[in-house]
């Protein structure tokens, strides 16, 4: 079974990826998010420190990988 965790890289996203990482250490999640190509520096930022935190990539989702399923 996969666990993917969807990343807005606002405040509740971010809190419950660092929540579930804290209360389910051992299952490995998939952490995604839907990138704009429009993003602020600071939330570029955000996203790697948060990939530093949750030692995973986040993995950027695009529309035929959402039509044809995370392989």
């Amino acid at each position: 079974m996969k666990h993917i965790v969807a990343l807005s890289g606002g405040k509740d996203s971010t809190a419950m990826a660092l929540r579930l990482q804290e209360v389910e250490p051992d299952t490995d999640f998939i952490y995604v998010c839907t990138p704009t190509g429009d993003e602020l520096p600071e939330m570029v930022e955000h996203f790697g420190r948060l990939r530093e935190v949750l030692a995973k990539p986040i993995v950027p989702l695009n529309i035929p990988m959402l039509r044809d399923g995370l392989a």
